[in-house]
């Protein structure tokens, strides 16, 4: 059940994420889980408790940024949003409850409100930052003025899911209970409390599930996008722009005949195990502006025929060249069936040290790609600078003075600014705060006011906002006698293997545990940790 649930809001994620362009920040999403701790929640405990492992996991799994709160006469932060979330938070979580108070709901929402989500979302980011508020409860007879809940959830734009445990004690009061749910849930759920245990986790799921399909609906026409061309024609966000001037200059179109026109654009994107958590909202800004750039110089230039080629060229880092696995490519082409091809088949994985192969790639692209417009285009989408001490100061590249044989900064642009057949460059960010040195020397070596050249940059997210790329692992190993010989080879072997895989996709910075057991010690670990 968990793995569906997963899978179904992990879609409605991918949907959302596919309309937004660079330059635009992500749509967010913010839950408190708000669990009633009153003592006639004692005899549905079991039922509350897997139901609240179940949802801490799915929002684990989708990076969701969550906070769990007790309440009954007081309330208490269990786990706060800025928490990361490991087995030891949840474990704290699922222990943290006495069931000896009694059950004020408005209270607690108005509790949340105030300290959990006591940052105030400006009403122009509402539509694409969203708090929710689910709530577990025994019964809603203390608090029932709609206007309590109302004054506490509206002023932040906080939404309300109630899963309601009926015992006997509220069949007389479904009424009341079931128009005031209806006044101040965006969705409700109520379950007969002799079948809490069976049925409170799967409920809890449709609950949430039905939330965020309605959460992706609202959201649909309410993220913000810029024009899919914005990275090759408008100056970027936060006051970087190129030298040139507006107009025919933006996309340097040349006119083959009175009648047509020629453009061709080279998708360069790092495809590092770094990248994971970003690879598929960076394919769909690549899918939303090669559908996007036709039309709009369609309606721009009407009496014009326009000849769109598009190529994409993913790269790795100079260690899965022996593989085979460094450049995955796809040359210009009209077909927009074959880019959606390529680009599905495009997954994250490999990369090593920090810094990448990016002159390798700007050099492949430059000069192995069958450019055949006039007007021609580069969009570098990146997290990681090139290697070598000109572009980076991380001390644990491995090629600091540059990858051995491969092209230098100086050398890639020069075959990009070439007066015969000049690529203009286009530099998307995903990791600002990376990519500063590199953008700086680019710079150094491409722009020419005299040329009317300039490097383009856009921020495509917001660096304090990254979600997780870095895991705790833990490894709980039987270190009994029966676990002597070739099985005990076997799990050391796997174990290994895994570490291994984890510092070829860029896991340097993983926290590992492991713990050891045998029948000697039954109560006792030893453990230890280290980083990858």
């Amino acid at each position: 059940m968990r793995l569906g649930i997963d899978g179904a809001l992990r879609q409605h994620q991918q949907h959302l994420y596919s309309r937004v362009l660079p330059g635009c920040e992500p749509p967010r999403f913010e839950f408190c889980l708000l669990l009633d701790n009153s003592g006639s929640m004692v005899t549905k405990s079991h039922g509350t408790k897997l139901a609240t492992a179940l949802v801490m996991e799915v929002l684990r799994r989708l990076e969701a940024r969550f906070a769990v709160v007790s309440f009954g006469r007081k309330q208490r932060v269990l786990k706060s949003l800025d928490w990361a979330f490991d087995a030891a938070v949840g474990q704290f979580v699922l222990e943290s409850f006495t069931y000896d108070e009694g059950t004020y709901p408005a209270t607690a929402c108005d509790f949340v409100a105030q300290t959990v989500f006591r940052e105030a979302v400006p009403p122009e980011r509402r539509a694409a930052h969203r708090r929710t508020i689910l709530m577990v409860l025994d019964g809603l007879t203390k608090e029932e003025v709609p206007e309590d809940y109302k004054s506490a959830l509206q002023p932040g734009g906080i939404d309300l899911l109630v899963l309601n445990i009926k015992d006997k004690s509220q069949e007389a009061l479904m009424p009341r209970i079931t128009s005031l749910l209806r006044d101040i849930a965006a969705e409700h759920e109520v379950v007969e409390a002799e079948h809490a245990d069976a049925q409170l986790p799967a409920r809890v799921a449709q609950l949430l599930s039905r939330h965020f399909a309605r959460m992706v609906r609202d959201m649909s026409s309410g993220v913000p996008a810029l024009p899919a061309t914005t990275a090759l024609s408008a100056a970027p966000a936060g006051g970087e722009s190129g030298a040139g001037s507006r107009g025919d200059k933006e996309l340097k179109l040349q006119h083959n005949s009175p009648d047509a026109m020629s453009l061709d654009i080279a998708f360069v994107v790092d495809a590092t195990g770094s990248m994971s958590a970003w690879l598929e909202a960076v394919k769909a800004n690549i899918r939303s502006i090669a559908a996007d750039v036709a039309p709009r110089i369609a309606r721009q230039y009407p009496e014009l025929k326009l000849a769109l080629r598009l190529a994409l060229l993913a790269y790795r880092d100079v260690g899965e060249a022996a593989a085979g696995q460094q450049f995955q490519q796809l040359d210009f082409t009209e077909d927009a069936a074959a880019l959606q091809a390529q680009l599905a088949g495009v997954r994250a994985f490999g990369g090593g040290d920090g810094p990448e192969d990016v002159l390798g790639a700007l050099d492949r692209a430059a000069t192995q790609l069958s450019w055949a417009s006039k007007a021609r285009f580069i969009v570098l989408i990146a997290d990681a600078p090139a290697h070598g001490r000109e572009c980076n100061d991380d001390p644990g590249d491995a090629y600091p003075n540059g990858v051995p044989g491969g092209p230098s900064l100086a050398q890639v642009m020069d075959k990009l600014k070439d007066e015969r057949r000049p690529i203009d460059l286009m530099l998307c960010k995903v990791r600002n705060h990376a990519l500063t040195k590199m953008e700086a020397s680019m710079r150094k070596h491409y722009d020419s006011r005299r040329a009317n050249r300039s490097l383009r940059s856009v921020q495509l997210f917001d660096d304090s906002k990254m979600p997780a790329t870095r895991f705790h692992l833990v490894f709980c190993l039987d270190e009994s006698g029966s676990m002597q010989g070739s099985k005990w080879a076997d799990v050391l072997s796997a174990y290994n293997q895994m570490l291994g895989r984890r510092r070829a996709d860029q896991g340097l910075g993983d926290l590992v545990t492991v713990v050891t057991f045998d029948a000697s010690r039954p109560t006792a670990c030893r453990c230890c940790c280290s980083s990858v």
